[in-house]
């Protein structure tokens, strides 16, 4: 639902909000790994995890359009 509001806001498709959201986990992940810094294997988790989980959406947005254009 998120996704579709960010979308409603910015004037653009769910899967590019989503692409928006996502950056911004990918974001700090380059942060932390180009600045080696000292962080907790929970802070580390976290960002991976957050960022998986939007890839697993992202999927899931895809199969969904294909079942509303089959």
């Amino acid at each position: 639902i998120n996704f579709r509001k960010a979308a409603g806001l910015t004037g653009c498709t769910n899967k590019q909000a989503l692409f928006g959201m996502l950056c911004k986990h990918l974001a700090s992940l380059s942060e932390m790994i180009m600045t080696d810094g000292d962080y907790s294997p929970v802070c580390w988790q976290e960002k991976i995890t957050d960022s998986i989980n939007y890839l697993l959406i992202l999927w899931a947005m895809v199969k969904e359009e294909q079942l509303w254009t089959e």
